[in-house]
């Protein structure tokens, strides 16, 4: 037990100060770690902030966390009674400002009623004698309505000033504690604990140099305490100091206009429920007491570990599993995956994954890749045997095991590419995945995570599923409930409703509430133990905030949809130490070169200056949060834009403004023949660049071509091809614009020639649109 005494006493034991290591900034606090040798007889740390949160303080000594410890609080200052001339002076004050304020109030409800309103009375002021004074009163403010309001200020003034001299009078100064550890001399000491009062937000800048650009990471942090750290690396996070589960990820952080940091739980999915989070929370607290050991089962461990993860939590960021999830994570890593059957294999690698994914932790990187190719270079050979065994975690559902290993793998920056993935789309469509139950669930999850298909599901097959439960449960094939409820998920809509509002409710009743397996399953039967089973439900009830349902008109790939939308947290260090102060600044997270991704465009018809705009991929395995972005460019701030939350491997998208150096002028040229009937107008429009020396880029030009209204006019385009009639029309549908490329070594190009030929009695009028 650790011990929190808290004395009333200075103690005279010599103290030393640890210097700090590391600052982690998190939504509303920061956590401190400091780390050094304490010469042999001391026996007592200093340094600790007041403010600090000393239930969150942790001592390790030589490497060993240790309790016993205790918070020695020196001695308070002695209470100084205020000054009696002082306590008058602040009475008056504020007497006075009350009654200005109530001369304030009694102005503006002469000047907008003939009669005040008896609340305003009855909430300002006592009742006053009648009507005739109440009458006179109103009459004076009224008359005097810009005098009150300057006196009221003044009274409010008076009135602070005089608090802050009552203030200064009697001071109440927080003093430092200090930390007892008993046999602590001659030992290296780490300690942590939580300070409450910081925040940050995400923030870019992007740095323009010719065509090319650098993407910043930026964090925005505010310190509301009044210490100060010397440099030491710096970590930021989204997820907050809690002990207890925090079953949903916070959203990315976002700086408002009021400069305040908001994070928020995940909004619960489609009939979630407390009641499942806390059955959630029962399920892991069991689990993860085996995680110390382990099981003997290392599929019954990576599963405990995905539910883990699945709750939000991981081995790096402050939570009461992190030491299991620690523990675990060195026994799976260290495992030869050589000798792992496949789908074993498939659950270990994903854990690796989805724990690097979450931590960017880079001792899991390695490890992580190592899983991933010995499941590369096995699963094509072998996976046909297993779709045919009939034993545990065989059959249909090893296919859904490798598939969601590719696809944790993908969304973490594992893989390179969606090879894999591609190829095991057709397993979707295969008869060797056989007939039943498993198999049709099989076929949806494979096609969801790998795009074959849309993830739909009807709702008639969502009601068979729900009939089939008690079968499943009976069987003690749980896997068919999990994968059941993913796709339902997946298709949303009725179907997700319907299998939700049953199973999730069905699965609450069932959990043991008391006794040694509280919290687990009675599902001792199923084959590799009731431990495993109760992994299967715990994710099952995870789904709805674990997952985000797939949108049909995202624009990435499903496999990465579905990785992307698990709601990892952001953790990341800066390259180099950072000192912290009170107040706000922004230290730089990490940056990267996006090589040739800023390209000019122009449509001269409508201006001839010259837009940039970025297009490149996301350069990290990681989301980016939404944020603003600085663009800099050629030292000059330009502006600033929103960057959208981007996947990883997806493309940012950015609007940069004009680039004011550079110019392009279009000269439009025509003639006119006049027949008896008919007048022909030709025209021809050519385009040039100005540019400064050494512009070695180049800009689009995009000309709009005339659109064709009713017959009356004829268009033929001469160049850059040669279209008349039907063919032109049939051009104008497909793409509307004539372009051309323009750089320093090719300033001008013809963007267009053609000719209109119509009756004498038409006007044409040509519009750019």
């Amino acid at each position: 037990m650790r011990c929190l005494l808290l004395i009333l006493a200075v103690t005279t034991a010599t103290a030393v100060e640890l210097p700090t290591t590391h600052i982690t900034v998190l939504p509303g606090g920061l956590i401190i770690e400091r780390m050094g040798p304490v010469p042999a007889g001391d026996d007592a740390l200093t340094g600790l902030p007041a403010t600090m949160d000393v239930g969150s303080l942790s001592i390790s000594v030589d490497g060993h966390e240790i309790d016993g410890w205790q918070v020695v609080w020196p001695e308070a200052t002695p209470f100084v009674s205020p000054d009696p001339v002082a306590q008058q002076r602040l009475v008056a004050a504020e007497r006075t400002a009350q009654i200005a304020k109530l001369r304030v109030e009694l102005a503006a409800q002469a000047n907008n009623e003939e009669k005040p309103t008896p609340g305003l009375f009855q909430q300002s002021m006592p009742a006053l004698p009648g009507p005739e004074a109440i009458r006179a009163q109103i009459a004076f403010a009224a008359a005097n309505a810009e005098r009150a309001a300057t006196d009221a200020q003044t009274a409010a003034e008076a009135a602070d000033a005089a608090r802050k001299s009552l203030a200064l009078a009697s001071p109440s100064i927080a003093k430092s504690p200090i930390l007892r550890v008993p046999d602590l001399g001659g030992k290296v000491v780490r300690m942590r604990y939580f300070l409450p009062g910081a925040n940050w937000a995400p923030s870019w800048r992007l740095e323009v140099d010719g065509g090319d650009a650098t993407l910043v990471q930026l964090a925005t942090i505010e310190i509301l305490s009044r210490n100060t750290w010397p440099a030491v690396p710096l970590t930021v996070a989204t997820r907050g100091w809690a002990d207890a589960a925090v079953l949903a990820d916070p959203s990315v952080p976002i700086l408002g206009l009021n400069e305040v940091l908001e994070m928020e739980r995940k909004p619960l999915v489609a009939g979630g429920s407390k009641q499942s989070e806390n059955t959630v929370g029962d399920s892991l607290n069991d689990l993860s007491r085996l995680l110390h050991n382990g099981t003997g089962s290392n599929a019954t461990d990576a599963n405990i570990m995905l539910a883990l993860l699945g709750a939000g939590h991981d081995h790096r960021t402050p939570n009461k599993y992190r030491k299991a999830m620690e523990a675990c994570l060195t026994r799976l890593a260290a495992l030869d995956p050589t000798r792992l059957d496949l789908p074993v294999l498939a659950q270990v690698t994903t854990v690796l994954a989805e724990a690097y994914a979450m931590s960017q932790d880079a001792e899991l990187r390695k490890p992580a890749g190592a899983f991933l190719q010995n499941l590369q270079k096995r699963w094509p050979g072998e996976m046909p045997a297993w779709l045919g065994r009939r034993e545990p975690l065989a059959g249909p559902q090893v296919a859904m095991l490798v598939v969601m290993a590719m696809k944790s793998c993908l969304a973490a920056g594992l893989m390179a590419n969606s090879e894999d993935l591609e190829v095991l789309r057709d397993y979707s469509t295969s008869s060797l995945l056989g007939q039943g139950d498993q198999a049709e669930i099989a076929k949806y999850l494979i096609g969801i995570y790998t795009g074959r298909r849309e993830p739909a599901i009807t709702v008639e097959i969502a009601r068979r599923w729900v009939a089939s439960f008690d079968a499943w449960w009976s069987a003690a094939q749980v896997e068919n409930i999990h994968m059941a409820m993913m796709v339902a998920f997946y298709t949303g809509g009725e179907a997700w409703t319907l299998i939700n509002a049953n199973l999730r409710e069905r699965l609450i009743d069932l959990q043991i509430r008391s006794g040694p397996d509280a919290g687990l399953w009675p599902l001792d039967h199923h084959p590799l133990g009731k431990f495993y089973a109760s992994t299967q439900i715990t994710q099952s009830l995870e789904i709805y905030y674990r997952y985000k349902q797939i949108t049909h008109d995202s624009p990435m790939p499903a496999a990465l949809a579905a990785g992307f939308q698990h709601p990892w947290p952001i953790r990341l260090t800066t390259a180099q130490p950072v000192a912290l102060g009170p107040g706000r600044q922004v230290v730089e997270l990490r940056r990267a070169r996006l090589a040739s991704a800023i390209t000019w465009e122009s449509v001269p018809v409508q201006s001839p200056g010259v837009w940039r705009h970025l297009s490149a991929m996301n350069p990290w395995a990681s989301p980016l949060p939404s944020g603003p972005v600085a663009v800099v460019a050629d030292g000059r701030h330009l502006g600033n834009v929103i960057l959208a939350a981007t996947a990883p491997g997806a493309v940012i998208d950015l609007d940069l403004g004009p680039d004011d150096r550079l110019r392009v002028r279009r000269t439009l040229r025509s003639t006119t023949d006049d027949g008896l009937f008919k007048r022909t107008l030709a025209m021809t429009v050519t385009c040039r660049l100005e540019a400064p020396p050494g512009f070695t880029a180049s800009v689009r030009i995009r000309e709009p071509l005339p659109q064709p209204q009713g017959e009356l006019i004829a268009i033929e385009l001469l160049q850059p091809e040669k279209l008349s009639g039907e063919n032109y029309v049939k051009r104008i549908a497909k793409d509307p614009l004539a372009t051309a490329t323009l750089s320093l070594a090719v300033p001008e190009a013809l963007l267009s020639e053609m000719r209109l030929t119509y009756s004498r009695s038409v006007r044409p009028r040509l519009e750019a649109r």
